[in-house]
């Protein structure tokens, strides 16, 4: 090559050539490059001769070096992310609202148990009632009648009780004047209102299903008895 005059644009030719090659060759720079670089920050390009198969007259030892390191860049085989520490304040509103759920969860788990627990002492004081005022009675069977009738309907079977202790005094086989019926004297004039609801007239069952339909519309309005039942069902749950 012949030494020949041309633009300044030197400098910037050498930076963008080590822009683009000299990263990827960061730690052994070629020659070539260096020289260029070299030539760059001096003079211009073609001041430099360069010959294939010679050596470069410019040493790499005689060039600054500016080491170029790579970005830290996250790994995850090399570093896993920390959670960061919560506040003592926020770990101690977690735990007691964590005891709160276990303690809500304990006393769900345990209300059957408890509630089964209160239905055998409400069943055997109704039981052991019925036996007291009327012992030629199946206590048992009545007990069972006004229990499943009044948890099925909405009505306390403590009402029924006392209900029933003034009406028949327990006899489910009691008919009445006018032909009531049962525990709780059902008028025959239901006949019809009972045959619209599916009832049965003729059945205790039923017949008590009914009587709970019409305390939920007129309480006990349709019982005579309903003073003296009113103060018995208070007297017993005061008990």
């Amino acid at each position: 090559m012949k030494r020949r005059d041309c633009p300044d644009f030197a400098p910037l030719l050498g930076l963008a050539i080590l822009a683009l090659g000299g990263i990827s060759a960061w730690r052994n720079p070629p020659d070539t490059l260096i020289a260029l670089a070299a030539a760059g920050t001096s003079r211009p390009l073609s001041c430099i001769e360069l010959r294939v198969g010679e050596p470069s007259a410019i040493q790499p030892a005689a060039v600054p070096h500016y080491a170029i390191k790579p970005l830290p860049l996250y790994s995850a085989g090399r570093e896993t992310p920390t959670r960061p520490a919560l506040p003592s304040a926020l770990n101690s509103a977690v735990a007691t609202v964590n005891y709160a759920a276990q303690q809500a969860a304990a006393a769900v788990n345990n209300a059957p148990s408890k509630q089964a627990g209160s239905d055998a002492r409400l069943l055997d004081f109704m039981q052991a009632y019925i036996a007291e005022v009327n012992g030629a009675v199946d206590a048992a069977a009545v007990v069972a009648l006004l229990y499943e009738a009044g948890t099925a309907n909405g009505v306390d079977p403590l009402l029924l009780l006392a209900l029933a202790r003034y009406e028949s005094r327990f006899n489910i086989a009691d008919v009445g004047g006018a032909g009531e019926r049962g525990l709780l004297q059902i008028h025959p004039c239901h006949k019809r209102s009972m045959k619209r609801a599916g009832l049965d007239f003729y059945s205790e069952a039923d017949r008590l299903t009914f009587a709970c339909m019409m305390m939920k519309r007129s309480g006990l309005k349709p019982w005579t008895v309903r003073r003296r039942a009113m103060k018995l069902y208070e007297q017993i749950k005061g008990e």
